[in-house]
Order: C-alpha cells, then sequence, then structure tokens
C-alpha cells in the first residue's frame, strides 16, 4: 500500500498536509499553457495525486454555453407549456435537448451515468413525436 494511502486511512492528516503543500506549491509555480490552463496535482480514486491540466479557456467556454443552452431552452419550454403554448414549448425543450444528450453522453462517459443518457434519448423520441403530432398532423 502507498504511504499516502495508508496515512489516509489511519485519520489522514499527513496525506492533507501533502497534498496542500503540492496544490499550494503547484499554484506558485504554475506553467501556463497557450490555451489558459494549468499544470498541478489531484488525488485519483485510490488517494495519489496525479498530475492535471486544467480546461483551457475555449473548453472552459464551450462548457459554459452548454450549460446556459440546457438551462434556458429547457426553461423556456416549460414556460412556454404553462403559457397554453405547448406546440411552442416542444420546439423549445426539443432544442434543449442537444444540451441534454451531450451533457448525459458526457456523463456517462465520465462516471458511468448511463440511466441519464437512456432517459435523454427517449425524451428525444418523445418530444419529436409530439413536434410531428402538433405540427404536421391534422
Amino acid at each position: 500500500m502507498p504511504a499516502a494511502r495508508t496515512d489516509q486511512a489511519r485519520g489522514g492528516l499527513f496525506y492533507h498536509a501533502a497534498f496542500s503543500e503540492m496544490r499550494l506549491a503547484s499554484s506558485k509555480n504554475a506553467m501556463t499553457q497557450p490555451g489558459g490552463g494549468d499544470i498541478g496535482f489531484h488525488p485519483d480514486r485510490g488517494g495519489n495525486l496525479t498530475p492535471t491540466i486544467g480546461a483551457t479557456g475555449m473548453k472552459r467556454h464551450f462548457n459554459m454555453l452548454m450549460q446556459v443552452g440546457l438551462i434556458g431552452f429547457t426553461a423556456a419550454g416549460f414556460l412556454l407549456t404553462s403559457l397554453k403554448l405547448p406546440q411552442y414549448g416542444l420546439i423549445a425543450n426539443l432544442a434543449g435537448q442537444v444540451f441534454w444528450l451531450y451533457s448525459s453522453y458526457r456523463a456517462w462517459r465520465a462516471a458511468d451515468q448511463i440511466g441519464m443518457f437512456i432517459v435523454s434519448v427517449c425524451i428525444t423520441f418523445i418530444l419529436m413525436f409530439g413536434v410531428v403530432n402538433y405540427w404536421w398532423a391534422s
């Protein structure tokens, strides 16, 4: 068993002190990458410190856009539906499903959250049926 993990099992005082010291050192001597990310350390599931590279500026903006789109279109869809405009609410929610599918796919790949992805796919098909029902059915 590695020393850091053994000390963590005994109470974690040494482990947390060493981790804090390394974080402080890595933040003082952070190497900045061209995209705006920095290099540091974080504990993995086994309690060992592993080097990480921070998200670049473009990736950060893309993730922010995904979250704003997810909340905005979903909220607009629910609002339009509650204002007795379900045909427009379905379109807004269907537009929001793009963001839900992306986020749930990322959650599935990163943390084995496949249930979120399956539900997002099912809701996408339900919303597509609703759009066809309201806009193209007689």
